[in-house]
């Protein structure tokens, strides 16, 4: 009696315990969507479904793969994060091209320009490159890195490109992890010129300086460190020095 009660205990727990199947029709994901009337997501029915599930191209396996795209030629190209490299996978023959090995440490976007030359953005090396065809291989060519000398940036502020993309104009722009100023823009040399599509800032905030004496000597001095100090977090309007006190108004 005891053991054929033991194996319905068993039985039952077996039965509450949720499927490893997420999906009915076998993907490996579920579909939600926002109910603003339950104010939370709800599973919903499958928006997409893949013609295939691959987790290895041509005998390599892939290792938390994190971005992917496609050319005009019908080549996949997949940002390889675990195995530190990009792979190019030609949907036409099979045939398989490593990029950036030796030079990627965990890149996590991967785009392809006009000019066919492959993007990388590299959140580990804290770097985004420019690959260019060299034959059947692909050589390094440009590299985008942490701009020195700019208000944008200190010494202490991070920089962790996640994904890279051009424009028309063949400009580069990279989005940096935790960066509420847009998104980075480079020339294609390689040279930073600002950020796109930067969050503006509406508040009004004190700063007080310990360490200022005389404001009559360096109201100008004072008031031109906060512009730049303050210059990512939106357009200065005003800046007043009185009292020992800054005023800064953002508009």
């Amino acid at each position: 009696m005891m053991k054929k009660t033991l194996t319905l205990l068993i039985l039952l727990c077996l039965a509450l315990i949720p499927s490893l199947t997420l999906s009915a029709n076998g993907l490996p994901y579920r579909t939600f969507t926002y109910s603003r009337a339950n104010d939370r997501f709800v599973y919903t029915q499958d928006a997409y479904l893949p013609l295939s599930v691959s987790y290895d191209l041509a005998g390599m396996t892939l290792n938390e793969p994190e971005d992917i795209t496609i050319d005009q030629h019908d080549n996949v190209y997949i940002a390889d994060r675990g195995n530190s490299r990009v792979i190019k996978y030609s949907l036409g023959d099979d045939a398989v091209t490593i990029i950036g090995e030796g030079v990627l440490s965990e890149p996590t976007g991967v785009h392809v320009g006009i000019d066919q030359a492959v993007y990388i953005a590299d959140f580990g090396n804290k770097e985004a490159y420019k690959f260019v065809p060299d034959g059947a291989d692909y050589v390094l060519k440009t590299t985008y890195q942490k701009p020195i000398g700019t208000p944008y940036f200190t010494d202490n502020d991070p920089f962790e490109p996640t994904k890279i993309v051009t424009d028309q104009g063949n400009n580069v722009y990279l989005l940096l992890a935790g960066n509420i100023n847009g998104m980075a823009e480079y020339e294609n040399s390689g040279q930073f010129f600002g950020f796109f599509g930067g969050i503006r800032i509406y508040f009004a905030f004190y700063v007080h300086f310990l360490f200022v004496h005389d404001l009559s000597d360096n109201a100008f001095e004072v008031g031109q460190r906060l512009r730049y100090a303050f210059r990512r977090l939106g357009d200065v309007h005003r800046v007043r020095v009185r009292d020992l006190h800054a005023f800064v108004h953002f508009r």
